[in-house]
């Protein structure tokens, strides 16, 4: 992921960032499926942001409560959310707020 204009914008310098995601291949290197469907939600405007805030009660553990996964964030199997997508929220305690 790339911020385009941010040290620009941290500086004061700039008033605009531009958000790009950024996938290398190498060599015939191809899109996979799952990496087209994300290319084009971002194509056709289906991007959307999320601001999570944690309580700072107890750091996150199984035990707790917390939660692996993000209901609803991608489907609801957690089974099936590559953590390789970047998606996968470990940490995230049940006092969660969005």
């Amino acid at each position: 992921m790339v911020f385009d204009g941010y040290s620009e914008a941290k500086d004061g310098d700039g008033d605009q960032v531009a958000v790009v995601l950024v996938e290398v291949k190498k060599g015939k290197g191809r899109l996979t499926r799952e990496e087209q469907l994300i290319r084009r939600a971002v194509e056709e405007g289906r991007v959307s942001w999320k601001t999570i805030f944690l309580k700072d009660e107890e750091p996150y553990s199984r035990e707790s409560g917390g939660v692996d996964f993000l209901p609803g964030a991608l489907g609801s199997d957690p089974e099936n959310c590559s953590a390789s997508m970047g998606f996968m929220f470990p940490g995230l305690p049940d006092a969660l707020h969005y």
